[in-house]
This record gives C-alpha cells, sequence and structure tokens, in this order.
C-alpha cells in the first residue's frame, strides 16, 4: 500500500518540462522504457491520484541531495532551463522526501529544477513533500530517468555503483536498470577500474556505449595505464564530453601502439626520445598544454584569449634561437 501511495505521488512520463532533458544526442534508451523503473505497473501507479496532489514552496536550504547520484554533471545544459525557469516561473514541482537529518527532505526527482532555481539565487520550489523508503524513492527516481532523454552508459554504470554503496541489493538494481545481473557486475567493474574522478572530468560521454569504454579499459590495463595516469590525459578545453572521451582514447591506443613498436632501449628511463606524455592546465582550465615525444600541443579554450597562441607563436623563432644559444659551446 505505501508503494502504491509513493508511486501516486510521481509524476509520469508526460509530467515534464521538456527543456530539462539533455540537449547532447538525443536518443531514447530503450531498455529502460520497456521494463525496470519505468514498467508498466510503476509507470500506470505513478499516473494515480494526480488531481489529489498539492504541492508548497519548500525552502531550498532544506534539501540535501539524493544518494544515489545518476547525473555526472547536473548542471551539464542547465542553462536553457535557467532562462526558461527565469522568464516562464517552475512549470513542474519537484518532489522530496522526508528524511529528518541534517536536513528534513532529500530530492527524489526534479534536481536540474533545483539546481537551475539555485543558480537564480531562489529561495524556495514548488514540490511534493512524501514519505518513502529508500527503496520507493530508488524507483521514483528511476521513473524520472525514464522520462527523459538518454542517460548514458557510464551514468548507469555510476547509478549500479552507487546504488550498491547505498545498500541496495544485485537483483534490485538489476530489476531497476532492467539488465541482467551480470551486465550490473560489468558496469560496477568498468566504473570503479576508471574511478569517481576520471568519469567526472570524461562526463557523460553520450553515445559512448559499452563496448568503446570495455575497449578503453582493455587498452588502459594492456598498456599498464592507471586512473592516477589516465586523469591527466583527459583534456578539460574539449566542451563536448564525448569528444573528450574520443581524444583520451586516441591518446592512450596511441600510446600502447607505442610502446608496442618501440625498441627496448626507447623505453629505459633516461633513454633518448624516451618522453614521457604530460598534460597541464593553466589560468582554470582555460588554457592546455600536452608534451608527447617530439611534439608539444598548446589549445586554447573556448572563452580563452586566442591572442595568446599568437603571441607564442610570434616569438617561436626567437625561443628557438634562444635555446640554441644554450647548446652552443662556450666562447674560448
Amino acid at each position: 500500500m505505501m508503494a502504491r501511495k509513493l508511486l501516486g505521488d510521481v509524476g509520469g512520463p508526460d509530467d515534464r518540462d521538456e527543456t530539462e532533458t539533455s540537449p547532447a544526442r538525443p536518443r531514447r534508451r530503450s531498455s529502460l522504457i520497456q521494463g525496470g523503473a519505468a514498467a508498466p505497473r510503476y509507470i500506470e501507479a505513478s499516473a494515480r491520484s494526480q488531481s489529489e496532489r498539492t504541492h508548497q514552496d519548500i525552502q531550498i536550504d532544506q534539501i540535501q541531495p539524493s544518494r544515489i547520484e545518476d547525473r555526472i554533471d547536473v548542471n551539464e545544459g542547465l542553462d536553457e532551463l535557467v532562462d526558461n525557469i527565469d522568464k516562464n516561473g517552475q512549470q513542474i514541482p519537484i518532489i522530496v522526501r522526508i528524511v529528518n537529518q541534517e536536513k528534513p527532505y532529500e530530492i527524489v526527482a526534479g534536481r536540474r529544477r533545483l539546481a537551475a532555481l539555485r543558480k537564480l539565487g531562489r529561495t524556495t520550489v514548488k514540490g511534493y513533500i512524501t514519505r518513502m523508503s529508500d527503496k520507493e524513492a530508488f524507483i521514483a527516481q528511476g521513473i524520472e530517468n525514464s522520462a527523459r532523454l538518454e542517460t548514458s552508459f557510464i551514468e548507469r554504470a555510476r547509478t549500479a555503483v552507487k546504488a550498491s554503496e547505498a545498500g541496495f541489493l544485485q537483483d534490485d538494481i538489476s530489476e531497476f536498470l532492467a539488465i541482467s545481473q551480470p551486465l550490473v557486475s560489468a558496469m560496477v567493474r568498468t566504473y570503479k577500474f576508471f574511478d569517481e574522478d576520471c568519469v567526472v572530468a570524461i562526463g557523460p560521454a553520450r553515445g559512448i556505449g559499452r563496448r568503446k569504454w570495455d575497449q578503453l579499459m582493455t587498452l588502459c590495463k594492456d598498456g599498464k595505464i592507471g586512473p592516477d595516469q589516465i586523469q591527466p590525459l583527459i583534456d578539460p578545453t574539449i566542451a563536448e564530453s564525448s569528444d573528450r572521451f574520443e581524444d583520451l582514447f586516441t591518446k592512450v591506443a596511441a600510446g600502447v601502439e607505442g610502446k608496442a613498436k618501440a625498441p627496448s632501449s626507447r623505453s629505459k628511463p633516461g633513454a633518448r626520445g624516451a618522453v614521457k606524455t604530460t598534460s597541464r592546465s593553466y589560468v582554470n582550465g582555460s588554457y592546455a598544454s600536452q608534451r608527447m615525444s617530439r611534439q608539444l600541443l598548446i589549445k586554447a579554450g573556448k572563452s580563452a584569449d586566442e591572442g595568446l597562441l599568437d603571441y607564442i607563436s610570434d616569438r617561436l623563432p626567437q625561443l628557438i634561437e634562444d635555446f640554441r644559444a644554450t647548446k652552443a659551446p662556450p666562447e674560448k
């Protein structure tokens, strides 16, 4: 009876603002639409009692985040939603549950609406206050996810990891994501290999499926590349997350291939030409450089002044002369 009451408090797939979906790669996840938290028994229940519900204004500073972080970047494409709410007001209430912890409420559905209102500096949000168990909140969260555009493979893997860490059983996670338990295990294994920091730096990588992530993991294992070595290879100046993934994939693949072809003498510490690939960012990521064997790549971010690249390019001949002067034998 509790589950029925809970799911009667949750909006169905049509109860949403279309501007709240992610703008990148608009493809739907068919497996979740067919089953999992979007199975007919949940969707039908979620549509009940729509006319009986009333929402209220909730203090934003009294709402804590969910333990199940299904989105890697809740701010992805948020500006459009911010503009929409600023112009038209909040059209769809959020859903919170009573937890009576450090803050009395926990967000269940409407993370992006809440983030947008915070960005606008609002102090209250329209929302429904419910009582529900952890599992019921997990299901309600899944209904919201099924109503938006594709959640990427790595975001779903992250959901599986976070749900496991929160104490959910693997069969609950399997049912929620509408996938087999072996696939849940594979997702968890992939996510834990790259670790939280690397995945967050790459981002949701929409359109990059399990096969490509597994290929990258295999390349990293073959090249004995761990998360601490992967992180510097991720280019923060690349705006699109899937492009960041592809850039990383190319670098790792090239590095592994180079190791396989390189003579053993070149791989020894201090051997000539054995230059380790390093990446650095400057001015909060506005500029980035990568040093590889016989290459130096400098990139300016979208918001950076490209004049710096002209400045460096114009002075390159003088830099070369200065370098050669350091190598010249001293005058007798």
